[in-house]
């Protein structure tokens, strides 16, 4: 069960969203019962440099209750980043952050690329890095220690 919330006051954008998931398995392969939350703020700044980018700053606090058994990083943390996108009919849009993982006592960065290829059905191809270092906890499977994914998608979209 989950559900999220979002409202604009202004030019700020303010989001939460969370769920619960029961009977899932985790990393150790126990089924159990897990919640996740997520709160952002986003200050929109629309059509700068002369309507050509949009540039979106963004603070977002996320927490999971399954603690050093998560089976992503930055499942509990705190992150900072911009996006900027074009205002292009077929827009490139570009995000980085900077995260801080309090469970793991870890930081590190995600960066993420993505252009649309077509409006209609909604075709993006897209590029993600993460990077994670200077964990001080382990993980229960202990892999979040210097971790590094880079990896690439396509997201298809299609609504009426």
């Amino acid at each position: 069960a989950g559900g999220d919330v979002e409202t604009t006051r202004a030019d700020w954008r303010f989001l939460s969203e969370g769920f619960v998931r029961r009977g899932d398995v985790d990393v150790l392969g126990r089924e159990r019962t897990y919640a996740a939350v997520a709160a952002a703020a986003e200050y929109q700044r629309l059509g700068a440099f002369g309507g050509s980018y949009n540039l979106i700053p963004r603070v977002e606090f996320v927490a999971d209750t399954r603690g050093n058994a998560a089976d992503i990083p930055f499942a509990s943390s705190l992150r900072a980043g911009m996006r900027v996108a074009t205002t292009a009919r077929l827009a490139t849009r570009v995000d980085v952050a900077y995260l801080l993982d309090w469970v793991f006592r870890g930081h590190g960065v995600m960066a993420s690329a993505e252009k649309a290829l077509s409006e209609s059905p909604t075709v993006n191809l897209g590029l993600r890095l993460t990077a994670f270092t200077g964990s001080h906890t382990p993980s229960a499977l202990d892999i979040w220690k210097n971790d590094l994914e880079l990896y690439s998608y396509v997201r298809i979209e299609v609504s009426r």
